[in-house]
């Protein structure tokens, strides 16, 4: 799956190795991106598959292939819901309502777009 980027909207900056911010311009909310966050931001935003962007997780964390997809297809679907990528929902029906569910969806300005793993 390609995922297209709206790039108008976007602001990135690394806070330090291990945590991120992400903005969006538009709607002004931002988003904190713990470690794991940063790195599939940064592999996706190489051109890289949701596939490939898990298999680096698989490389900087010990974490097994199956969760690192998982928390990558995830985080895919964060960006989707809150607009920073355009591009059809990547989760299961019975995912989509546990991410709805998590603290992640919550309204507001300051959001964590960080992964459990």
């Amino acid at each position: 799956m390609s995922l297209t980027f709206r790039e108008q909207d976007i602001v990135y900056a690394d806070l330090d190795p291990r945590e991120g911010v992400l903005l969006h311009l538009s709607t002004k909310h931002y988003f904190k991106l713990n470690a794991s966050s940063q790195i599939l931001w940064k592999a996706l935003r190489l051109g890289q598959s949701t596939l490939e962007a898990s298999q680096e997780l698989c490389r900087h964390f010990d974490v097994s292939p199956e969760e690192a997809l998982q928390d990558a297809l995830t985080f895919v679907e964060k960006l989707r819901r809150e607009h920073f990528i355009d591009a059809p929902s990547v989760l299961p029906t019975s995912s989509l309502a546990e991410a709805k569910a998590s603290k992640a969806f919550a309204s507001g300005g300051n959001k964590s777009l960080s992964n459990p793993g």
